[in-house]
């Protein structure tokens, strides 16, 4: 944060007129102010944790209160996490400083009011700077899993060593399960970087095409297409190498690429003739044409 901005942010929580009241009492999310038992308790339960950091004095952080907090489906969400509010005009000045705006603080804030989507274990694994409209909110929370218990013991290794394939691997897939495929890829992707994962083929296997099937289901064509193009290269002899063919050839399709789609059909059936995935390719490729005549 630029030190002009930082300064005002610090000298405005001295005023001493808050606007409304604490958190706890605002619409019907059920906060709890930000302290280490809060994240107890959201240890002891696999429950994640929402953490707004907000002011009194602060315009979109009234926004959200009267708009966004308090809106039916963001409170039905919001109500699988231990959610935490930090308004840092109620904090001591020293304190602010030490928790959001200092070199080594907790949480990095550049904007009020920010919200932190964080695991048991205090990862921050989503954070939204500014006023947040409550579809935007809605779509964030709804990928966040309600229960990290099954990976507890996966998220306590890694505490202990970053360095765990196998681990990342369990953690990323709870997030797949719970439709975060783009949190879930940040764990395969890490993971691939492990050594677990170099030293083991069969792994690597399921984390490059776990990355490219979730990509597909993010409906980003682009990255599906790198991801599916590597996993056909690297697993030639693979039983899923004709899936991620097929995969190709649906992102070819998505992007415009009708020659390229094409290419990959044919590679596809000459690879694999009358399977599955060269018959389905076909007949998207057929219909595709179809469509823009």
């Amino acid at each position: 944060m630029l030190p002009r901005v930082r300064n005002v942010l610090l000298a405005l929580t001295t005023l001493v007129a808050c606007y409304g009241q604490p958190k706890s009492h605002l619409g019907w999310v059920k906060w709890v102010d930000e302290s280490d038992a809060a994240y107890r308790r959201a240890k002891e339960q696999g429950k994640p944790l929402l953490l707004e950091v907000w002011a009194g004095w602060c315009p979109p952080c009234r926004k959200m209160d009267r708009e966004v907090w308090t809106d039916k489906r963001i409170v039905e969400a919001a109500s699988k996490f231990v959610c935490v509010s930090l308004d840092i005009a109620r904090r001591d000045i020293a304190e602010v400083e030490t928790l959001v705006f200092g070199t080594h603080g907790r949480y990095k804030v550049h904007a009020l009011p920010t919200v932190f989507i964080l695991d048991p274990w205090r990862e921050v694994i989503l954070v939204s700077e500014g006023y947040i409209y409550p579809k935007e909110l809605l779509a964030i929370l709804n990928e966040i899993p309600a229960d990290y218990n099954p990976v507890r013991p996966a998220r306590e290794a890694l505490i202990a060593n970053r360095n765990n394939s196998r681990a990342l691997e369990q953690v990323g897939e709870l997030y797949e399960r719970s439709h975060g495929y783009g949190i879930a890829n940040r764990y395969y992707r890490e993971a691939l970087t492990m050594s677990g994962a170099k030293e083991s083929d069969r792994l690597r296997e399921d984390l490059t095409f776990g990355v490219a099937m979730n990509e597909i289901r993010r409906a980003d064509w682009g990255a599906a297409r790198k991801w599916l193009t590597q996993f056909r290269d690297e697993f030639p002899t693979s039983n899923r190498t004709s899936q991620a063919m097929l995969g190709m050839v649906l992102s070819d399709l998505r992007q415009g690429r009708r020659q390229s789609a094409e290419e990959r059909v044919a590679e596809l059936e000459k690879s694999y003739p009358n399977s599955e995935a060269a018959v389905t390719a076909r007949r998207l490729t057929a219909a595709k044409m179809a469509a823009k005549r």
